[in-house]
């Protein structure tokens, strides 16, 4: 690896200064605070530019040692005039500007004031290097992680250990984990109109992964499942960070979620090209876009994504989120949720929740001007029944949803475009006894608009609360069916007043409502008997 001298090509501080625009919408009350500026440029920058390894050769050890002597400024010093939030000088910068074979965990140290830019594009490899490698593949990513399933499939809590990272909540796992402040991680702009293999690219070589998975799945084998013992990795985990930037970055294949952020705060993302789509029968089950967890102030812009199940997910305690101008194909929808899955648990998704955990105010959920195409649900939130035995991971835990807007919300060929469902993972009956502790309040659509699949004949949309749903509002509500003729049913249960829809609720007959599950969509998880309400996953 080069260490080496040099000033920013870019200058930093118009980006800080972007960083910090107003959201812009003023139709309804919620108002977003934006993170604020990322980085600030410095004559004395010192860059680690990290050497490609040699063809199969695992590039780890290359890109940690740029990531500790390059991890954060050699002194602090205070803010620039008027901006209190601008980082202090001199910057560190890490370059990947090449193609890495990544064989081993990924997990950085704690960051301070650093870039990272991947601006690396594919490299196609002569037939002798892949025999002399031993390289599977004819394309090698900018960051191409190796498809050794039994390597990555062990869970490690080391973070110097073999494996994949443990990660604790639903049993996840990642290749990569980024912590630290004041982060700036980007690729080339031009890779927003390249395609997602091409440029600035994390490839998780995923086509490996999902026809594996559905092997064992059909065999009853414990790799079949997501479990403690088999893990599919996430491309890339933002964990333990505060005020990152991450924009200019496709991401390829993940074999399970492609983006997580957990424990942080002040993360805005944008320009993200997400492409999970399998070229075999194999379905590519659970390949979410975008999940965050237990994180603050969270802005989702510019994206495209294209899988197989949640286009943008999310979780517990999620709190001051934007979600806006992506386009989805192929998903399970824009999910609030799944919640209430833990017995132990108080989730909550709603404005602000202060770093510490405390309740502060109730505002500022916002997701707006989507373009959901081909997928199963919309606008969507899900939550757990209670549950009826020991376990502590198939529901039973409380919390509740409040203050989130949907607007601009446009549909095409979707099963259900707008659903509220509290019986997620479980059939009618199951709910009936054993309802949903979760909450749901202050719900407003705003401008949803397209057309469904007919999936469900007439049905629309499901508003299905165990508790009762109350401030439920829509306007601008215009859905259609394949045949126009036909006048669109929006179903609801326990939805406390109609007066503010602009759509006429039927009141649904639990008892009398038995939607087919369609086992190529939708599957149940190992246990679990599918449900008679539509969108069961084999997790979430």
């Amino acid at each position: 690896m080069k260490i080496i001298l040099a000033a920013l090509p870019l200058s930093l501080a118009a980006l800080a200064g972007a960083h910090k625009h107003s959201s812009g919408h003023s139709s309804h009350r919620y108002r977003h605070h934006r993170a604020s500026g990322v980085l600030q440029a410095s004559s004395g920058t010192t860059t680690c530019i990290v050497d490609e390894s040699g063809v199969g050769q695992d590039s780890t050890p290359k890109i940690m040692d740029a990531f500790t002597k390059c991890q954060k400024n050699a002194k602090r010093a205070g803010p620039s005039a008027g901006d209190a939030d601008t980082y202090p000088p001199p910057l560190r910068q890490i370059v990947l500007n090449g193609n890495y074979l990544v064989k081993s965990l990924l997990y950085t140290p704690m960051l301070y004031n650093v870039e990272i830019e991947l601006t690396g594009t594919r490299k196609f490899l002569h037939i002798s290097e892949i025999a002399m490698g031993s390289v599977l593949n004819m394309v090698l990513s900018p960051v191409t992680y190796s498809d050794d399933i039994a390597y990555w499939s062990k869970p490690t809590t080391d973070t110097h250990g073999d494996g994949s990272y443990e990660l604790y909540y639903q049993n996840v796992t990642t290749f990569f984990f980024l912590q630290g402040e004041k982060i700036w991680l980007h690729g080339s702009p031009t890779s927003k109109t390249s395609k997602a293999e091409k440029q600035s690219t994390f490839n998780g070589n995923g086509q490996k992964w999902w026809d594996q998975f559905v092997k064992d799945k059909k065999a009853g084998n414990l790799h079949g499942i997501e479990s403690t013992e088999y893990a599919r990795p996430i491309l890339l985990t933002i964990g333990n960070a505060k005020n990152v930037r991450v924009e200019y970055i496709n991401f390829l294949n993940g074999p399970f979620w492609n983006i997580f952020i957990t424990h942080s705060k002040q993360v805005t993302m944008s320009n993200i090209n997400i492409d999970a789509v399998s070229k075999s029968d194999s379905l590519p089950y659970n390949t979410d876009g975008v999940d965050t967890y237990n994180s603050d102030d969270v802005t989702l812009l510019d994206f495209n994504v294209n899988n197989a199940d949640d286009c943008v997910s999310l979780k517990p305690n999620s709190t001051n989120v934007e979600v806006g101008r992506v386009n989805c194909n192929g998903s399970h929808g824009i999910s609030v949720g799944s919640l209430g899955q833990y017995v132990d648990s108080y989730d909550i998704w709603e404005s602000c929740i202060e770093w510490v955990g405390h309740i502060h105010q109730v505002e500022n959920v916002y997701i707006h001007d989507i373009s959901m195409s081909n997928a199963q649900a919309g606008a969507r939130i899900k939550a757990w029944p209670d549950r009826n035995g020991t376990a502590k991971d198939a529901g039973g835990g409380s919390g509740y949803v409040k203050n989130i807007t949907f607007q601009n919300f446009v549909n095409k060929n979707v099963d259900e475009p707008l659903l509220i469902t509290s019986c997620y993972m479980n059939s009618n009956e199951y709910c009936t006894k054993f309802p949903s502790k979760m909450t749901v309040s202050d719900v407003h659509y705003i401008n949803v608009t397209g057309t469904s699949s007919g999936k469900y004949k007439d049905v629309v949309a499901l508003l299905d609360c165990s508790k009762e749903c109350t401030g439920i509002t829509a306007i601008g509500t215009h859905l259609s069916l394949p045949t126009p003729s036909t006048p669109p049913v929006y179903n609801c249960h326990n939805v406390d007043s109609e007066k503010q829809l602009d759509f006429h609720c039927t009141e649904l007959l639990l008892e009398s409502t038995k939607i087919p599950n369609d086992q190529q969509r939708r599957t149940a998880g190992p246990g679990l008997a599918p449900g008679s309400l539509p969108f069961i996953e084999l997790t979430n």
